[in-house]
């Protein structure tokens, strides 16, 4: 897991689990350059004990990982009380209705299908 600190604005912390080096670290910029403070997990075991270490503002989290993926880690984190009310954000670019099924069956999470439209991301959380 790696952290990089950008300049902090509100003090949000986000926390990305990714096990693709490259999206990770165009998310990283991405936030980064907005002033968050990102940490990055590699998958959703390591999410899940990052998370449990420092309680994030916004967990985002790809849906196909090794270990633990997308879907499990949002479960599990949604079972703790601790981390119940963190946003979770599930970038995939899987297609199709079994997809969205997955993701809806969860709580208070946000679909992105493609990962790289982070902006349409951000609005739409800002908004649930």
């Amino acid at each position: 897991m790696g952290k990089t600190k950008g300049n902090l604005f509100n003090g949000a912390g986000i926390l990305i689990a990714e096990d693709s080096q490259t999206q990770a670290e165009q998310l990283t910029h991405y936030l980064s350059a907005r002033g968050y403070t990102v940490t990055v997990a590699r998958d959703g075991k390591q999410a899940l004990a990052a998370a449990l270490r420092s309680t994030p503002a916004m967990i985002i989290t790809d849906v196909v990982m090794p270990e633990m993926d997308g879907y499990t880690s949002c479960k599990e984190i949604k079972s703790l009380p601790a981390l119940k009310d963190v946003p979770v954000v599930l970038l995939t670019s899987l297609p199709g209705p079994r997809t969205l099924s997955k993701v809806w069956n969860a709580v208070r999470i946000v679909l992105s299908d493609n990962p790289t439209t982070t902006n349409t991301c951000f609005r739409e959380s800002n908004t649930s």
